[in-house]
């Protein structure tokens, strides 16, 4: 639960500053800022606490940590492909529907684009794609 509200207390000021101040975005929103910091720190978390105990979640995603290391090195890739072509380019609408829109496009996309890369033993060895 504390979680939770440290998320919390690090999404407010991202959707304020992206809602009313949109040219400071960038101070509060890349990837090096302290709330991304912050937030990557409690999501990291939140998943290992999750993760402690055998779920038919945790089977599923046992199953999609084979593909992270070629999802990490696609992703920008893939997600600046998506705000070009398909959002037509950065801040096209608020921050809190963008965000989450551009994450989950991003790691389906990233997931299946690795997936039928894999499938090349080239390709399964440049992505360290484990064969379990």
């Amino acid at each position: 639960l504390y979680l939770f509200g440290i998320y919390m207390a690090t999404l407010i000021p991202i959707c304020v500053i992206g809602f009313y101040c949109p040219q400071y975005r960038s101070l509060v929103m890349d990837n090096l800022q302290l709330f991304s910091a912050i937030q990557v720190y409690v999501i990291f978390s939140a998943f290992q606490m999750f993760f402690t105990t055998e779920n038919s979640v945790t089977k599923w995603a046992k199953k999609i940590t084979r593909y992270t290391f070629g999802v990490y090195l696609i992703h920008v890739f893939v997600i600046e492909y998506i705000y070009m072509h398909i959002f037509g380019g950065y801040e096209t609408l608020h921050a809190s529907i963008e965000i989450p829109c551009v994450i989950m496009i991003s790691f389906i996309s990233c997931i299946v684009i690795v997936c039928i890369l894999s499938k090349v033993s080239v390709m399964r060895k440049l992505l360290g794609v484990s064969s379990k």
